[in-house]
C-alpha cells in the first residue's frame, strides 16, 4: 500500500502543472484512508484545485479557501510529519497550492545539511531563502562529491533575502550570488526575487551580469530587486 501511495506521490512530482494526478492521488486517499487526516486531505486537494479555477473577486473562490484553511489549519502537521525527511527541516515551512506543498521557507544551512530527497517527493516550485548566503558555504554546496544536494530543476520561482546585503561589502557581489545563479540544476526558474537586499550603485552591474550568466536566463521571466 505504502508503495502505491509513493508511486502516486511520484506521479504529482512528475506533473506539478497538471491537476489529473492530483485528483487521482485525492481518490486513492478517500478510497484507503489510514485516519482522519487522510480523508480530509483528499477533500482539501479537491477544494484547493476548485478554487484555484475561479476568478479572483468570486464569493465561492472565497468560500472555497476558507474549508480548504479550516482543514489545513487542523491537519498540516499530521501531512507533513508524512513527508520523508521533513522531521529534518526545522527552522523551514511548508506553503500549500492545489492540495500539495508548493513552496519551501527555509534557511540556507538546511539546503546545505539536509540534502535534496525532499525535492524528489514532494512537489516544491517555489523556493524562499532567508538567511545569509556564506562564500564557504555557497563554494562548499556548490563541491562536487559533498554528498546529496538538492536537485532544484522542479523550481520555478527563487526568492533570497531580505537582508543577504548586496552593498559591495566582503561575502557580496558576484561571489555571493555564485548560489543563486550557477547552482548546476536550477535551470528553469522564471521569477527570481531579491527584495530589500540593499543593492549599492556599485553591485548592480555585476549582479545583472551574474543574472544574465545564470544557469536559468534563458527561461527568466520576471526580475524583482
Amino acid at each position: 500500500m505504502n508503495e502505491e501511495r509513493e508511486a502516486l506521490m511520484a506521479a504529482v512530482v512528475a506533473e506539478p502543472d497538471a491537476d489529473a494526478p492530483r485528483l487521482v492521488y485525492a481518490d486513492w486517499l478517500e478510497e484507503y484512508p489510514r485516519h482522519e487526516a487522510d480523508t480530509a486531505r483528499a477533500h482539501f486537494i479537491r477544494l484547493e484545485i476548485e478554487a484555484e479555477t475561479m476568478p479572483t473577486d468570486s464569493g465561492e473562490k472565497s468560500e472555497l479557501e476558507r474549508q480548504a484553511a479550516v482543514l489545513f489549519n487542523q491537519h498540516h502537521e499530521t501531512w507533513n510529519a508524512d513527508i520523508a525527511t521533513w522531521n529534518e527541516w526545522y527552522d523551514s515551512v511548508l506553503v500549500y497550492r492545489r492540495g500539495f506543498p508548493y513552496e519551501l521557507r527555509t534557511v540556507f544551512r538546511k539546503l546545505k545539511y539536509s540534502g535534496g530527497h525532499l525535492f524528489q517527493v514532494i512537489p516544491i516550485q517555489r523556493l524562499w531563502v532567508t538567511d545569509y548566503w556564506t562564500v564557504s558555504g555557497t563554494t562548499k554546496l556548490l563541491e562536487t562529491g559533498l554528498g546529496p544536494v538538492p536537485d532544484l530543476r522542479n523550481l520555478r520561482e527563487l526568492q533570497a533575502g531580505p537582508d543577504i546585503g548586496f552593498d559591495g561589502s566582503y561575502n557580496s557581489g558576484e561571489t555571493e550570488l555564485r548560489m543563486l545563479t550557477s547552482y548546476p540544476t536550477l535551470t528553469n526558474i522564471l521569477k527570481l526575487s531579491l527584495p530589500s537586499n540593499s543593492v549599492a550603485d556599485g553591485t548592480i552591474l555585476p549582479l545583472l551580469k551574474a543574472i544574465q550568466n545564470s544557469t536559468y536566463f534563458q527561461t527568466l521571466r520576471e526580475l524583482d530587486l
